[in-house]
Order: C-alpha cells, then structure tokens, then sequence
C-alpha cells in the first residue's frame, strides 16, 4: 500500500468482478454516472500504480474552485489556477472560457481566439453592411448568398467602378413628386379615364405638365427664399450691442416698458394743428397768440414784492380734450396765460386759461404716453419725454418739431438748466442721467452712480448743483458737469423716492416719499434732512404725484392715489385744505399759478384738468 493511499489495493480487489451479470448491469447505469471530463496528459498529475494523484494537500486547503468564484485569499501560482478542473462534470453548470482551453460554449454559439487583420475586416464589414454580405476566417459565405452570386463574390474593396456607381437618377423632390401626383390624377379624371390616365384620352387637351410643375415649384422655391432672407434680416435686426445692453439694463422691469429700437426704429412722423380761427394765429398789432394779454406783466417787471397767497376753494373751470390720462401740466413760464398738458394719448396740448380756456394747438409727435414736459425760461420751447424713447424740441408757436432725441432708453423726466438754455438732463430707465446738448443733438456727460431707474432730476443752486432720485432709495447731490456724485443721501429706513420740488426761496427742496410723507431736505451747503419737518396724510405709495408750492412759499400743495388734493402750510406742516378734485384714479400733478394768488391746475387719470380757485 503507498502512503497516501490507504486501503488502495483492497479496494482495486473490492471492484474487480468476474460475474458477467455483473458487467450487463453495469453497462446499462453507465449513463446514469457523472461524465468525467477528459484530461490531457501534459496537464494530468504523475500516477503511480492504480491510484490517482491528486493536488498537493496544500494547494487542496487554499484554493477552493467553489469559493474561487467570488474571491482568492491566496496568491497561488499560475500552474494552480489554469489548472484543468479534475473529477466529475457538473450537470448544471456550463465550462466558463478559458483562453488555454480554446473554444468555449456560449449562448450565441462558441467562442474561440481569433487574429483578423484590421483591414480584412473593415472590408468585409462594409461589404456586409452594403450589400448583406460576407466571409468568414474559413473562406464561407455568411449572409446573403443570392446577392454574392449576383456580385460574383467581389467584397467593397475588388468591386469594380461600374457596379459602385449609383445610379444618376436623382431623389425626386417631394413637392415635385406630389404635384406631379395631383396633376396626374387631376388628369384622369378629366378625361374620363383614358388609357392610364397619363396617356391623355381621346378627348384630353394636350398641356405641358413639366412646364406648369416647374413654374410652381419655382414660385414655392422663390417664395420660401424670401422668407428665409426676410427671417436672416430679422434677425439681424434684433441682434445689435446696444440692444443686448439695454435688455440687460431693463431686464428687471422690461415687461411694463415698450418694445425696444432696433436698427430701423423711426419715430413718427410729428405734426401740430391749430385750433383757433383761421388768420388768428397774430392778432391785428402783430402780436403771436403765446404772447400774454394786455395787463399781464410778469412778478419781475413789477418791481413789487411777491403777494401774498391763498388757499382754493372750489373747482372754476373743467379742461377736457385728451382721450387718456393726464400725466403731466405745466404754466407757461412768469404769466401762466398757457398751461401746457401732456397725455398718455401721446399728444401735447396747450390751453388758453385767460380767455376762451379752450386748447389752442395741439402736438403729435409720439407713437407711446408723453411721460413729461418742460418749457425754457422764455416760454418759446418745450420738451417732450415720451415712453417711446423718443424726446422732442418743440416751437411753440409754430407747432414745429426742432429737434428729435434717442438714445433707446426711456426718459422719465427732463429738465433745462436754468442758465445754459441749450442743455438739458434726461432722468432714464437705464440707471443713468444723461446731459444733452441741443445744438449737436448729441450727449455730452452721462452720470452713473444709481443701481436702479432714476425717476427725477431737480436743480438747483442756482444750476450749480442738481439732485437725483431713483428706485434704489438713493438721493444723490451731483455738481453739474462732474459724473462722480458730491454727496450721497441714504438709509435704512428711506423708500423709493419718485419726484422732488425745489422750494421758491431756493433754500430747500421736498421728496415724495413711498411711505405716504413728504420729506424735508437743505438745497444749498450740506443737503441735510430735516426730521422734525414731515407733511402727512395723503396716500401716494405707487404713484409719482408732483408737489407745487404758492408764489410765496407759504402754502405746499400735492395730489394723492385716490384722487385728492392737499394743501399744508409750509412752516406749520399742518393740512389745511383737502379737496376730491378727480374720480378714477390718481390726482397725478399739481400746479400753483405764478401770477393768480389762490389758482392751482391740478390733472388725472381720468382724462381731465381742473383748475381750482
């Protein structure tokens, strides 16, 4: 007996047996017994005697093929682990391949190593995908075998030219194909169903039918190139720096502006009507109808003190005219003979208040509302600010349009120097105030500090100085001339701020504050608020109302949201009078006369002007 094989002799004699009924019935369980898998003899362990030698104990106790599935904790050598599998074949588990053991079963057929040149089979690849197909490593045919018999067995590559060439009938085109569909069967029935229809019966008129489709396709092609070329121009239109810059400045509030210039933007044709009669334009001395009436002298030709004031007390006259709300009024300059309306109508009119109070001329010249409206120190020009974008120099008199104004933002507000009468600054909705010249038509100084829309622009100090508010709760004190601001007005506590006056004596202005207040600031040195001065009681959150003041500086007045007008004394702060002057919406301006000592012209929403006395 071998070490290592105990009770190997005896059970070679226990096996052996001489009984043939022995081998038959062996014989018929032979395929019951698990198949043994075949070893090669260059792989198999050295056998001594009958008994097999199987792995060396140490190899047995590390590698499992059980556990070897899921993980090795042993480093074993490579004559171990591509080792063929010894014992019985198991009946539910495939062979995996193995790159020693050649061709493995798989689902799809086997598997066994192959070189192919790169070449051969990118040939055979396209040869397969073009006409269906190809050769396999053994020279067989694999695919298609009535189209190799057609092409002679030629691959992509020995295909001679002849056969590659396509064929030089080209795809029809669509419109092509169904229009010659629909004349087709136009045709047959037409002609009662001739002899297939395209034959043209007995009866048929001969037409061209290739001229006609080619006129019509033509007219299609022609027709759709021109809305090609008309959406390329389009687009070109829309695509401008200028333009991205203001969608970039206006993106917060871009939807409750207009639309935006392009490159072919023009402002409307303006013109102006007058409405007196006929040869009434100059009276018989030669005198124009804005000059003011025998006896009305202006307060600086007097000589006098300024008179003293009075409070209104009832509406005297109503002026009517204008299709939509009133946005903006003012007096013509020291006699206040004209009052000066601008409309979100887009139309300027302008009112005789001595006489007839009926409207003298009217101004178009705006596609959009008249947002505001400033006359020059004489009285002889005025400027539009329309939501357009555009702003406009006007005569007077004569209804002409001097000049036209744009630099695609749009102006809130617009007011003249009160010395340099050819400049004017534009509070604008791209954060910015502009300095414009009106004999160049051009900018001449831009001043950017605010991060929101600036919603107005006061001077004062006698145009050394002006104040800017916007919608980011800022007042800032700028020298004019100089972009970079000399003082900053903020806090915490401050809102919005969307319009200021400038007190007759000059030594103060007042802010319409978004809390419902009106606020008190110094308009000379230091520009200091004055806390203890606050007038309260009207309602004006939202809406931009205008404060005017008496001639004397003695009475402040001012329109609210809900249609009202307030009268304060100015030392006091005291409400002293409250009137309901308008029905549908805001009372938005107000505007005490220069010369009248108790007249104030206020105007709406509602469409009207009121003057009160």
């Amino acid at each position: 007996k071998e070490r290592g094989a105990p009770g190997g002799v005896m059970d070679l004699v226990a096996a052996y047996s001489s009984d043939p009924e022995d081998e038959e019935h062996q014989a018929n369980t032979d395929h019951l017994k698990p198949e043994m898998i075949s070893q090669p003899v260059k792989s198999a362990p050295l056998v001594v005697g009958a008994a097999p030698k199987a792995l060396q104990p140490k190899y047995l106790a590390l590698y499992d093929p059980k556990k070897a599935a899921k993980g090795l904790r042993y480093n074993a050598k490579k004559e171990v682990l591509m080792a063929p599998s010894a014992g019985p074949k198991h009946p539910f588990r495939t062979q995996a391949f193995m790159p020693h053991l050649g061709a493995a079963a798989h689902a799809n057929g086997y598997i066994a190593p192959t070189n192919v040149d790169q070449w051969a089979f990118e040939e055979q690849f396209h040869t397969y995908n073009s006409y269906g197909y190809a050769m396999d490593t053994r020279g067989q045919v694999v695919g298609d075998s009535g189209a190799y018999r057609d092409q002679q067995g030629d691959s992509v590559s020995t295909m001679k030219p002849a056969k590659r060439k396509r064929s030089g009938k080209k795809a029809e085109d669509p419109i092509l194909k169904a229009a010659r569909a629909e004349a087709a069967r136009e045709f047959d029935l037409g002609s009662g169903g001739g002899s297939g229809g395209l034959g043209g019966g007995p009866w048929a008129e001969h037409r061209d039918e290739d001229a006609e489709l080619l006129e019509e396709i033509e007219a299609k092609n022609h027709a759709r190139m021109e809305e090609a070329a008309e959406k390329k121009k389009k687009a070109e239109d829309e695509f401008d720096v200028n333009a991205d810059l203001d969608r970039r400045d206006e993106r917060k509030f871009s939807h409750l502006l207009p639309a935006r210039h392009d490159k072919n933007t023009k402002a409307m044709e303006p013109k102006s009507v007058f409405h007196g009669k006929k040869g009434t334009e100059v009276d018989y001395q030669g005198r124009s109808w804005v000059e003011p009436p025998l006896g009305v002298r202006p307060l600086s030709s007097e000589g006098d003190e300024i008179h003293d004031s009075f409070v209104p007390k009832k509406c005297i006259h109503r002026f009517t005219g204008h299709k939509k709300g009133v946005q903006a009024i003012r007096w013509f300059p020291d006699t206040g003979h004209l009052l000066l309306s601008a409309s979100y109508d887009g139309t300027v009119k302008i009112w005789d208040v001595h006489n007839s109070r009926s409207v003298r001329r009217t101004y178009t010249g705006h596609s959009e509302g008249v947002r505001d409206v400033n006359f020059t120190n004489d009285g002889r020009h005025f400027i539009t600010a329309s939501f357009d974008r555009y702003m406009r120099y006007w005569d007077t008199e004569t209804g002409q349009c001097v000049s036209t104004f744009c630099n695609r933002k749009v102006p809130y507000q617009v007011k003249f120097h009160p010395i340099e009468q050819d400049q004017f600054l534009m509070a604008s909705s791209d954060n910015r105030i502009w300095q414009w010249d009106i004999k160049t038509g051009e900018t001449v100084q831009e001043y950017n500090h605010h991060i929101q829309s600036v919603n107005s622009v006061l001077i004062c100090d006698d145009g050394k100085r002006f104040v800017s508010t916007a919608d980011d709760k800022k007042i800032l004190v700028w020298e004019w001339g100089i972009p970079v601001p000399m003082k900053y007005i903020t806090d915490p506590t401050m809102h919005a701020v969307p319009t200021t006056a400038l007190h007759p004596w000059g030594q103060h202005f007042t802010a319409q504050s978004m809390e419902n207040e009106i606020h008190v600031y110094g308009a000379r040195d230091r520009f200091r608020r004055m806390r203890k001065k606050v007038f309260r009681g009207h309602v004006n959150a939202g809406y931009a109302c205008q404060i005017t003041y008496s001639p004397n500086g003695k009475y402040m007045a001012s329109g609210d949201g809900e249609g009202r007008l307030f009268v304060w004394d100015w030392k006091s702060t005291k409400q002293i009078r409250r009137f309901r002057a308008h029905d549908d919406g805001p009372c938005i301006d107000a505007q005490w006369h220069p010369l009248e000592p108790s007249w104030v012209a206020t105007c709406g929403w509602d469409g009207t002007i009121k003057l009160w006395d």
